[in-house]
C-alpha cells in the first residue's frame, strides 16, 4: 500500500481511496491508495464476503443428536431457534410410533419430524395422524433414524417413541 499525497475526490477515478483517521497521532486523516481500482464488482465481492462472515458469526452450531434406546419417553423444553434431535436404531420390519404432547401456554405449539439422516432426509414410509401429533410407520430397513423436535415460541414437551 502506498500513502497518497493530498488528493481530491477525482483521485477515486485512478484507484480506490480510503480516508482513515490515524490511530497514532492527531494529524487528522490520511489517504491510503489500494493497489487496485475499486470497481462495482470488487465492491459487490467485498459486501458478499462481509455478509458471509457476519452470518457465520451468528450461526448456531448444530447440536449433536442425543442417542436414545427405544422404546422410550423423553421430557424436554425447546423453543426459539433451537431444536432437540434424537437418534436411535430400528431393525427392518418393526412398527415405529412417535407421539408428542406439550404443556399448552398461550398459543405455543410443538412438532416433530422423523427422518433417516441428520440433514433431514425424507423417509418414504409412515403416516401422520392426530393433527401431526402422532406418526406411525413400518421400518423398511435397519438404520439409524432421527427425530427433531421444535416449538414456537417454546414448549415443555413429552415425546414417546414406541416400537413393536
Amino acid at each position: 500500500m502506498e500513502v497518497a499525497g493530498k488528493g481530491s475526490v477525482d483521485d477515486i477515478r485512478n484507484g480506490a481511496i480510503i480516508v482513515a483517521t490515524s490511530l497514532f497521532d492527531n494529524t487528522g486523516s490520511e489517504r491510503i491508495r489500494l493497489p487496485m481500482p475499486l470497481t462495482v464488482i470488487h465492491s459487490l465481492r467485498l459486501v458478499l464476503i462481509i455478509g458471509i462472515v457476519s452470518l457465520s458469526a451468528f450461526a448456531q452450531p448444530r447440536a449433536k443428536p442425543k442417542r436414545v434406546h427405544v422404546p422410550t419417553t423423553i421430557r424436554g423444553l425447546v423453543g426459539g431457534e433451537a431444536n432437540d434431535t434424537y437418534v436411535f436404531r430400528v431393525r427392518k420390519g418393526r412398527q415405529l410410533t412417535v407421539e408428542i404432547s406439550w404443556k399448552k401456554e398461550d398459543d405455543n405449539t410443538a412438532s416433530f419430524s422423523v427422518t433417516d439422516s441428520l440433514d433431514g432426509g425424507a423417509i418414504s414410509f409412515g403416516k401422520e395422524s392426530d393433527g401431526g401429533r402422532k406418526w406411525t410407520g413400518k421400518v423398511r430397513k435397519t438404520h439409524d433414524y432421527f427425530i427433531e423436535v421444535v416449538a414456537h415460541p417454546s414448549a415443555h414437551y413429552v415425546l414417546k417413541i414406541g416400537i413393536k
